[in-house]
């Protein structure tokens, strides 16, 4: 009996395509765009283009996915490979876009924080809170409102139950005066 030897795949494509070639070169410009600027960016940042550079460098000069896209029954030929690929790509993309809109509201947070910060900070040096202090405070926010704002004012009660008001208009950029 003679024992047959059962071919391995080889780790390198057969052939090296241009959708292949141009998977290696932009992945290969990914990496390097990451180590050229790794001062200039955050470290996740960083870390996230490496290895999305590396990869499109195991993806586009290898054959080790073709195991992972057997799993999931994407076979190769008639277009199954890069079928099996664009499912995990937008299943990676659908990652990314989560990340994102976690740093947008990260920024977000930090900068109403900021502004708010800003805003008390004016509140305080202008001393009004000596002037609210012990009254119930009517906020009135006026944009573009010059000719209603007189009316509006006459009609806020001087005392709430017994309590003294103070009104404070606050007027962001307003066109009007």
């Amino acid at each position: 009996m003679v024992a047959s030897a059962i071919p391995v795949a080889s780790i390198f494509p057969a052939e090296l395509t241009a959708l292949r070639s141009a998977g290696i070169v932009i992945g290969l410009l990914l990496i390097a765009y990451a180590v050229w600027r790794r001062r200039s960016l955050r470290n996740a940042d960083v870390l996230l283009l490496g290895l999305t550079g590396l990869a499109l460098l195991i993806v586009s000069g290898t054959e080790i996915v073709d195991g992972l896209l057997s799993a999931f029954s994407f076979e190769k030929g008639n277009g199954g490979r890069i079928l099996g690929l664009a499912v995990f790509a937008i299943f990676v993309l659908f990652v990314l876009i989560l990340r994102a809109l976690a740093v947008g509201a990260r920024n977000a947070r930090q900068l109403s924080a900021a502004l708010e910060g800003l805003a008390w900070e004016e509140f305080r040096q202008a001393h009004l809170p000596e002037r609210f202090e012990g009254r119930i405070a009517i906020l009135v926010p006026a944009y573009n409102e010059a000719e209603n704002i007189g009316v509006v004012l006459d009609q806020m009660p001087a005392e709430v139950c017994g309590v003294r008001t103070e009104v404070l208009v606050v007027d962001d950029g307003s066109r009007d005066g």
